[in-house]
């Protein structure tokens, strides 16, 4: 009963008459693409400045529960920066594409993400690949019989990392260790791996000796020393794994969209269907640069962050009830991560646990 009440009702993901991606990116007008030295600066300039301001007041706090609160608020501010190196990733940020490859790198930093292998497994494999099956890693989908398969521990695991608050530990372990620092990429697809790696390896260590450095000043005790390192660095990026993986989950992983097996699988119906827009509350908009709003960036990447509202309204405009709009609730992360555990690509259906077995 519950796979029938969460079946698609609004979206007929079978439709055939779905206009294809160049029909949608020749709809958006080049207002839409023009990419803004004087504005990607002012977001860059803030979000270091946030960043700085972070850390600083982590680094004086003395008291433990502000010392975590702080780290709370450093880990998004971290997520912030990210945001902004994805933008520049796919090209989009600046007109300068040899600007766009250094801010992606730097700004990625923090979240300790090597900045080839990002290009690689997010803009050449889950974009172009987008919620096919056996393709796309990013929230694949387990089926029931593969659950079933399953041992008892990998079956915990499971249930812990599509829960809500097993976002983080689903996107260390399967995006950004295996995807991210264990697997190295074909070197004509992405030459610069191991060159990002050491990159990212010394600003790891340098950070780490510096906070180190700091915790021993204020108080020349290892715990001291460790509880500076925890809540600038390490807890920081736990938090922003934590963040950048509901926010994916929220994208790719709701009762009303599908993934697809191969033989069905459209770049249309993946781009156009396979994720929303879901319009965000200022504060949240602005801290995430308008990431909610995921379908124009699936059509093209291209499309600046800045530009991702207007390029939603000329789509919607130009094709009326093909792309799905909403307003963002967590509380639908909540639903989704309670409903949609498992996927049956036969029916096109999210299920839960209990249903599978």
């Amino acid at each position: 009963m519950l796979a029938v009440m969460l079946a698609p009702t609004d979206v007929d993901h079978q439709r055939s008459d779905l206009p294809s991606l160049e029909e949608v990116r020749r709809a958006i007008p080049a207002s839409c693409y023009q990419r803004s030295m004087g504005r990607g600066l002012r977001l860059m300039v803030t979000d270091v400045v946030l960043y700085a301001a972070a850390v600083g007041l982590a680094v004086r706090s003395s008291a433990a529960l502000g010392g975590l609160m702080l780290s709370l608020l450093t880990g998004l501010t971290v997520s912030s920066l990210f945001v902004l190196g994805h933008d520049a990733a796919h090209d989009a940020l600046l007109p300068n594409r040899h600007l766009n490859r250094l801010v992606a790198l730097v700004f990625m930093l923090p979240s300790l993400h090597v900045r080839d292998g990002w290009v690689f497994g997010h803009n050449r494999v889950h974009h172009g690949f987008t919620v096919r099956r056996g393709t796309d890693f990013v929230w694949h989908p387990v089926t029931p019989d593969e659950y079933r398969d399953m041992s008892q521990c990998q079956q915990l695991v499971h249930r812990l990392e599509w829960s809500w608050a097993g976002a983080g530990v689903y996107y260390l372990r399967n995006v950004w260790w295996s995807k991210m620092i264990r697997f190295t990429p074909p070197r004509r697809s992405a030459p610069g791996v191991p060159r990002d790696r050491r990159i990212v390896l010394g600003f790891f260590l340098a950070a780490s000796a510096g906070t180190l450095a700091l915790g021993w000043r204020q108080d020349p005790t290892i715990l001291s020393a460790l509880w500076m390192w925890s809540r600038v660095l390490i807890i920081p990026f736990l938090v922003f794994t934590w963040i950048i993986g509901a926010t994916v989950h929220i994208h790719h992983v709701q009762a009303d969209l599908k993934w697809y097996d191969a033989i069905d699988w459209t770049r249309s119906k993946a781009q156009l269907m396979g994720t929303t827009v879901m319009r965000a509350p200022w504060l949240i908009d602005v801290a995430l640069h308008q990431i909610f709003v995921h379908v124009p960036h699936h059509v093209d990447a291209r499309i600046p962050c800045y530009r991702l509202s207007m390029a939603a309204d000329v789509i919607d405009a130009a094709f009326p009830g093909v792309i799905q709009q909403r307003p963002f609730h967590l509380r639908d992360y909540f639903r989704a991560t309670r409903n949609c555990k498992l996927f049956d690509f036969t029916t096109g259906q999210w299920l839960r646990i209990a249903e599978a077995a």
